[in-house]
């Protein structure tokens, strides 16, 4: 290659030694692209697969796995520094029916059941054809997800919102379990060459058809070529543009997102002519501490907790799901409200409970009391208390809310709380059966499969209402169909051989944006130092030690990062902060929070050393 490459550079330079020999009236009008097209094309890399997946979370991965069994060989890209995306995020739940786990304990459901409840759940607004197909692979992908080495248990605490029966599923490890489950076997099938920290930057097109896709780091270009192409990027929720455009209602929400979800898939597609549906839908969250942001889950509410806003007024029937809550209190002003309990729900100690800080929990013997600690209108508060106990007597209160408590009574708790949202719904319109991406006459885009965030959701349109465990379902069902699918339309097989020698250079080209570090010359007092700084989730605590006035050692010693997107961070940077003396160096690609948390906590221990 690089022969025919210097064969190249020979014949341009004599070609413009001739043309710059010969007389202005003898030379040909030239346009100015076409020497710099010359030298585009010679520093062009290409690396060649049956079957491209585009993005390394849930979709990718099972996308990649499905497309080998078919004997596809197939390259998947992924642009962050760690596999997972938004299912490392997740808590690794999904609806699945007719299972061992819910004979074993008792339980009958069946596909039309399950179907059912979340059609009427997203108030009968979804493709129907691409629930159903979702529904029938439900229980299917969680075996083939158990045959792949995932261990489920069925959740038998609660009913999930808008489900009938127990059926939800919870992965060992949660979405961190099953991302590192699926990694591993990525990892060990010969058939696969998976690289992070490769962004794509655009698709690769021929007469209409999808060919494959191009990488940009730094001022190179490489192409990866391939009979199909399967895009796995994930949804537009940490695209600001896209979320004030298609799904306003959440805008004021906090930012719960896997954070290379930036819906450049979706508009590449569209580029292509491709059909977009759902584009209001996503999963918003509520209630989560106003502060620090976390979850509450919702037995604060079902057990008979009420929410006000900072008017003091209640605005919502507190016992719905989770998702429309977010997008109510999102809404109030300050996209915030008071959640607030009494002395029964306080004995039962939930969880959760511990989620809320000292400092962010109020408590009073009456209304007018609490109204004053929290700050809101008392006269409004107060008269929110008596409709509420009028409402208890009654068995309805007056936002039309029956799942009550027998009674009210003081102490009274309060809690600031707000709203996240974690994912989109909406995107490229697939086929249920293929998951080949469509235009709006119906045609396909030839080449191209999409699965996952990327594409179409069938939970609803808008917030009502996404139900437990469907984010995940979409991804691992129509990964799985995206992947066979593009291994099946491959109709021109690359080498073996040739496929397996791309594997060292491209793992090269993977790492290579953590090779090159700029050594600090700072000098610091010897000595063993320690740390703390502000991480995704929680303080990350470090040691530092200097040794002849150089830092010789960063160890991490205790977080709560989220496993998996954290992990590069976490492994990486303590080594590359060593050798640079310091931490004037890039953020890890993909945990850029954690990252600065380190730095905060490495930047603090060498406070003392100075």
């Amino acid at each position: 290659m690089k022969k025919r490459i210097s064969l190249l550079l020979v014949f341009v330079l004599l070609f413009t030694a001739l043309v710059g020999c010969s007389k202005p009236s003898e030379q040909e009008p030239k346009t100015p692209e076409t020497p710099n097209e010359e030298k585009d094309a010679a520093d062009v890399k290409s690396f060649n697969s049956d079957v491209l997946v585009i993005g390394g979370g849930g979709t990718g991965l099972v996308a990649a796995l499905s497309a080998a069994e078919e004997g596809a060989n197939v390259i998947l890209l992924e642009k962050q520094a760690a596999y997972g995306g938004a299912t490392s995020m997740s808590s690794g739940k999904i609806p699945a029916v007719g299972t061992k786990e819910q004979t074993e304990a008792g339980y009958e459901d069946s596909v039309d059941a399950l179907m059912r409840d979340i059609y009427r759940s997203g108030a009968y607004s979804q493709n129907k054809e691409l629930l159903k197909t979702a529904v029938e692979n439900a229980t299917p992908i969680k075996e083939w997800l158990e045959e792949q080495g995932v261990k489920w248990t069925l959740e038998t605490a609660s009913i999930y919102y808008g489900q009938s029966t127990y059926r939800i599923h919870v992965a060992e490890g949660s979405g961190a379990g099953i991302v590192n489950t699926l990694v591993d076997r990525v990892k060990e099938n010969e058939k696969i060459l998976s690289f992070t920290n490769m962004p794509v930057t655009e698709l690769i097109t021929e007469n209409g058809s999808v060919i494959g896709a191009k990488v940009v780091k730094g001022d190179q270009t490489y192409e990866f070529k391939a009979n199909s192409v399967v895009l796995s990027t994930s949804g537009f929720g940490g695209n600001r543009e896209m979320i004030e455009k298609y799904t306003p209602a959440i805008k004021n929400a906090v930012p719960n997102i896997a954070i290379g979800a930036t819906g450049e898939g979706i508009l590449w597609g569209i580029e292509l002519g491709a059909d977009t549906a759902a584009m209001n839908a996503y999963q918003a969250y509520a209630p989560i501490t106003f502060d620090t942001h976390k979850s509450l889950g919702s037995a604060f509410l079902d057990n008979g907790g009420i929410l006000v806003n900072m008017e003091g007024t209640r605005f919502i029937s507190e016992y719905i799901g989770y998702s429309p809550l977010g997008t109510a209190i999102s809404n109030q002003t300050g996209a915030s409200a008071w959640m607030i309990w009494d002395s029964a729900i306080q004995e039962k100690n939930f969880p959760t409970l511990k989620s809320i800080t000292e400092t962010e929990l109020y408590s009073a013997n009456t209304p007018e009391e609490l109204a004053k600690l929290i700050g809101v209108d008392e006269a409004s508060l107060v008269n929110e208390f008596n409709l509420y106990q009028d409402g208890i007597a009654k068995g309805e209160d007056y936002l039309n809310r029956t799942k009550l408590p027998a009674q009210f009574n003081a102490p009274y708790y309060a809690a600031k709380v707000t709203a996240d949202y974690r994912h989109t719904q909406g995107g490229l319109v697939i086929s249920p059966e293929t998951a080949e991406v469509l235009k709006a006459d119906g045609t396909a885009i030839p080449h191209l499969f999409a699965g996952g965030g990327v594409t179409e959701g069938f939970s609803s349109n808008g917030d009502s209402n996404y139900m437990a465990g469907n984010g995940l379902l979409q991804a691992f069902v129509f990964g799985r169909i995206a992947g066979q699918s593009a291994a099946n339309d491959a109709t021109s097989p690359v080498n073996a051989e040739e496929f397996k020698s791309q594997e060292e250079e491209l793992e090269a080209i993977s790492n290579g944006s953590l090779a090159e570090v700029k050594v600090s010359d700072a000098v610091y007092r010897d000595g063993v130092y320690t740390g703390v700084g502000k991480g995704r989730n929680a303080d990350i605590n470090v040691t530092v030690t200097v040794k002849d006035s150089k830092i010789s050692e960063v160890k991490i010693d205790s977080h709560e990062e989220t496993e998996g997107i954290s992990d590069p961070a976490i492994e990486k940077l303590p080594e590359i902060i060593t050798k640079a003396n310091g931490t004037e160096i890039d953020t890890i690609s993909g945990a850029t929070m954690t990252s600065q948390g380190i730095f905060d906590a490495v930047n603090n221990a060498l406070e003392s050393a100075k």
